[in-house]
């Protein structure tokens, strides 16, 4: 009964069955040219998982993180990169749900 009271953007997807991380991307501390957007680092609910937590350690832990303002820096050298935060939460979690496990 959850379900029926969120209000979603996108009426006519389909809602999955199991919902593990729900974030908001912060388009306001984009520039311009670039591909990818930051996670609005306030608001930010995940479910608990094992694997998860240690697959996001790993690429914390690999370091693959380049400075500057272009669409070849940041988290992976794929554009995450070059806001506030970019190098923490705010680009670090976008990467990885933009990246890794992105919804359909």
């Amino acid at each position: 009964q959850a379900r029926t009271l969120i209000s979603y953007e996108r009426k006519n997807d389909p809602v999955p069955e199991r919902i593990d991380a729900f974030l908001s991307m912060d388009y306001s501390l984009n520039w311009p040219w670039h591909r990818e957007a930051p996670m609005q680092g306030g608001w930010l609910v995940v479910r608990p998982s094992l694997s998860v937590f240690r697959e996001y350690v790993s690429i914390v832990r690999e370091g693959n993180w380049t400075g500057g303002f272009d669409n070849d820096s940041g988290w992976g050298r794929e554009g995450y990169g070059g806001w506030i935060g970019s190098a923490a939460i705010q680009g670090i979690v976008a990467y990885y749900y933009g990246r890794h496990h992105r919804s359909p």
